[in-house]
């Protein structure tokens, strides 16, 4: 069992691959995390996120059924949340202006979900269990 290093924090989750959508909730869950989501969908994350709700960090997929995140992107960075993507892409098809968000690959996502914990952590300046 994973420790609750993540206990108490709110975590967005925008994914639109249900498997990892699902494995990535109940592994934050068991870390402790507060999931938002699974959202499936940009216009489901961004009217969550328009409620005023609390974002301690976000794990982004890129492309959810051919629309990108980036404008959601600009809404978490304007509210100054940590952001992480997921994709099967790879850092190539972020563009330059998102250089720097840190990048997740989702073919090595399932059972990695303790060293995902331990980033999250590390993202938001939260020193892990």
């Amino acid at each position: 069992m994973i420790d609750p290093s993540l206990s108490g924090l709110h975590i967005l989750v925008v994914e639109d691959e249900y498997l990892l959508a699902d494995d990535l909730r109940t592994q934050l869950g068991h870390a402790g995390a507060e999931v938002a989501g699974p959202f499936a969908t940009v216009a489901q994350a961004a009217a969550w996120l328009a409620r005023g709700a609390t974002v301690d960090f976000a794990l982004l997929d890129i492309n959810l059924g051919g629309t990108l995140i980036f404008d959601l992107v600009d809404a978490l960075r304007a509210r100054a949340i940590p952001i992480a993507f997921l994709t099967g892409y790879g850092e190539s098809a972020i563009p330059a202006a998102y250089a720097g968000i840190p990048v997740l690959d989702k073919a090595v996502m399932f059972g990695m979900s303790d060293r995902l914990i331990a980033r999250i952590a590390g993202e938001i300046g939260k020193v892990p269990a």
